[in-house]
């Protein structure tokens, strides 16, 4: 029943920020995974959480184990963060990322960390509002990626063929597990 719940949690975004059964994926330690994120976006803006500026409106958070393993990394809205950075809140229109602008994230996330091969994509989102959540299995790791859902399609449903077209991107996670 937990795992049930815990499942529930993590597919609507509501999970805690380190899933509690989270494994990581990687033997690499903070301090690695913290200069190949360096490399890849520039220095942190906020060393202590780990973040690190993607665009105008969207930050990468890197979040680890107490082993210093990596647990997830995310692509969030800066205004997420307006409790630590009061000026983040005034982003809190940051729009969504474009297919094309969050798949050459992703890229840029494999040169951090790699999630492995495919396992399983998800073949309906799941909508709550208007926002359309997926969850896309790979070898070591889960991508969670939010969506936002067009008013229009969020009443037609699923036997409109817009449900097979990307919509724009909210933000996404890619929370990292055990490989064998």
């Amino acid at each position: 029943m937990i795992i049930l719940v815990l499942s529930f949690l993590t597919l609507f975004g509501l999970a805690p920020s380190q899933p509690p059964r989270a494994h990581p994926s990687t033997k690499a330690d903070r301090e690695t995974i913290l200069k190949a994120c360096a490399a890849e976006f520039g220095e942190a803006i906020h060393g202590q959480n780990n973040l690190f500026e993607v665009s105008r409106y969207y930050l990468l958070e890197a979040k680890f184990d107490d082993g210093g393993r990596l647990t997830q990394l995310g692509v969030l809205p800066k205004h997420w963060f307006a409790d630590q950075h009061p000026e983040w809140d005034k982003t809190y229109d940051a729009g969504d990322l474009t297919p094309v602008e969050y798949k050459a994230l992703l890229r840029r996330l494999e040169r951090i960390q790699p999630k492995g091969e495919l396992m399983q994509r998800a073949k309906l989102p799941v909508v709550t509002d208007t926002v359309a959540t997926r969850r896309d299995i790979y070898s070591n790791a889960v991508l969670v990626t939010s969506e936002s859902v067009p008013p229009r399609d969020y009443f037609v449903g699923p036997k409109n063929t817009r449900w097979n077209t990307p919509w724009p991107i909210k933000y996404f996670v890619v929370y990292f597990t055990t490989t064998k």
